[in-house]
């Protein structure tokens, strides 16, 4: 979902779930995002804000890949598993397969990148 105001945005969501009885709301991240979810737990509005609220929740690994992910991996790389640089479609596989990490190409922060598919 795109949206104008990001903050705006994450109240809404905020207000939705809280309205509907829900003790996990989902929302897209981003360090301004992140920021104002900080100052709310600080003063008392939610209880605590964390993307491996999933991973523990669902016993699952976190893989994040896409433009942000690719354009700033040490941000990211803070709440994924994995972080996958550009084309994801391999690299799940050889994490999937089992293969050494540091070996797979275009996983963070192996910055040796796949070609791109066909």
């Amino acid at each position: 979902m795109s949206s104008i105001d990001p903050i705006g945005d994450l109240i809404t969501r905020i207000r939705n779930g809280q309205r509907s009885g829900k003790t996990l709301v989902r929302s897209p991240g981003s360090n301004l995002r992140k920021n104002f979810l900080a100052v709310l737990k600080k003063e008392g509005y939610i209880a605590d804000f964390e993307s491996k609220e999933i991973k523990l929740r669902f016993g699952t690994k976190l893989i994040f890949c896409g433009p942000h992910p690719t354009t700033f991996p040490e941000e990211v790389s803070e709440y994924a598993d994995f972080v996958i640089l550009r084309e994801y479609e391999m690299v799940v596989l050889d994490i999937l397969q089992g293969k050494n990490h540091q070996d797979i190409m275009g996983l963070w922060p192996n910055t040796n990148i796949r070609p791109p598919l066909d």
